[in-house]
Order: C-alpha cells, then sequence, then structure tokens
C-alpha cells in the first residue's frame, strides 16, 4: 500500500478510504506513513474531523511498539 499512499496523485480521503478498507493489514511502516500523509496533505485540520483519523489513531497507538524511530517520529508529528 506504501505507494497508494504516497502517490503524487493521492488525497486525504484516498488514504482513510484505504485505511478504512485494508488498515487492519497495514504494516506498522505503512500506519506511521499513512498518518504522516493525512497530516501533510491536509495540514492536520482532518484530525479533528473524520472519524477514520480516530480510527488511524487508534491503530497507531496499537501497534507503536513495533514502530521505527523514523515512523514513531512521523506519527507523532501527524498528531
Amino acid at each position: 500500500w506504501g505507494k497508494q499512499i504516497t502517490g503524487r496523485d493521492t488525497t486525504v480521503g484516498s488514504i482513510l478510504a484505504l485505511f478504512h478498507t485494508h488498515g487492519e493489514r497495514f504494516s506498522p511502516r505503512n500506519l506511521a506513513t499513512a498518518a504522516h500523509r493525512v497530516a501533510k496533505i491536509g495540514r492536520r485540520r482532518v484530525a479533528t474531523k473524520d472519524s477514520r483519523m480516530r480510527d488511524l489513531a487508534a491503530a497507531c497507538l496499537r501497534q507503536v511498539n513495533k514502530f521505527n524511530s523514523l515512523g514513531l517520529a512521523n506519527t507523532v508529528w501527524a498528531f
């Protein structure tokens, strides 16, 4: 899912839809990348407006112990 998350034409909606559909199978890296991209594209204002972003945050918390240092830093920045 990495290319779908980071593609040039990716939107906040497309990332959150991908997560909503396949998020239970996202790796820690996919979760961190999705959170970072949504925050970067949406300029963080999505975090309080979309329940899928709250679901993404919860998924990140469940796997936080598996994040590498970059993934952790990107996720912290995103939220």
